[in-house]
């Protein structure tokens, strides 16, 4: 008796199914921040625009062109003021072989805002290729890079800050001293995260602070457990800062499978 199988057809089917589907391309990151308190000239710095997906999982064999156009009524920030363009052409381009292009900007160090934040927001058009078909993914079309010229007070490289910490959620509340540590320009890093403190790995979280708003990125809980952490807000700050140095923050943590809401307010001691 003869048996036969159509297994590998159809695996075969599904492979030739994938190599026709368009490279799918968009920015690496959607936002960017960009941190400067004193001229040192034009710094040069890229954002990759990359190959997300698309055909069988191979690089192009040929360059896929990518039209890019600034989002005027986004954008704050004013060519040849914050930033300057390296290449005007509106194209960036995925060479032949690679899977990701650079889109490259200078930014003008000495002249950043000293008082808020300014932004340059970029669109991603439409992908070209003399080769395989490509297209923009929605979902990564779009990158908005921040310049901050305003340098937080928060804390100093070596010199952490004493805070009272007085804090509320659903689950109980938490009153404590600690120290914000520096870990970059404008970031920062508290001891302690929720009710835990003072345990192995790290049990704290990083924030960054932009001309007087605290954001929280999202992050695991600790070194040892996923739990998310994150900022209440998805789509602005999370918190502030006063003239005095006291720092609100507003962030959640899931816990038992839903997100448990922490206000901490931070008093300055030091």
């Amino acid at each position: 008796m003869l048996f036969t199988s159509c297994i590998v057809d159809d695996e075969d089917e599904y492979l030739d199914s994938l190599a026709e589907t368009p490279y799918t391309i968009g920015f690496s990151s959607r936002v960017a921040n960009e941190s400067y308190f004193e001229d040192i000239g034009a710094v040069e710095k890229s954002y990759p625009v990359v190959i997300i997906g698309g055909q069988d999982g191979s690089n192009p064999d040929e360059p896929i062109e990518i039209q890019y156009t600034v989002n005027t009524e986004a954008s704050t920030a004013v060519e040849g003021q914050e930033f300057d363009f390296v290449d005007n052409s509106g194209v960036l381009t995925i060479p032949a072989g690679s899977d990701f292009g650079n889109f490259d900007l200078l930014i003008n160090t000495g002249n950043l805002n000293p008082d808020e934040p300014t932004k340059l927001v970029l669109d991603l058009v439409e992908a070209n290729s003399s080769g395989a078909p490509a297209t923009i993914a929605s979902s990564n079309k779009q990158i908005e890079i921040t310049f901050v010229g305003c340098n937080s007070k928060v804390a100093q490289p070596g010199a952490p800050v004493k805070y009272q910490l007085e804090m509320t959620s659903s689950r109980g509340n938490v009153s404590r001293q600690e120290q914000i540590i520096w870990t970059g320009p404008n970031n920062f890093q508290t001891e302690s995260v929720g009710y835990w403190s003072s345990l192995p790995g790290c049990f704290c979280f990083p924030f960054e602070v932009i001309c007087g708003e605290v954001f929280v990125p999202d992050h695991n809980l600790s070194d040892y457990y996923s739990n998310e952490v994150a900022g209440l807000n998805d789509n602005g700050p999370d918190g502030f800062v006063d003239e005095d140095g006291n720092i609100t923050i507003n962030y959640t943590i899931v816990l038992g499978g839903s997100p448990v809401v922490f206000n901490a307010v931070y008093t300055r001691l030091d």
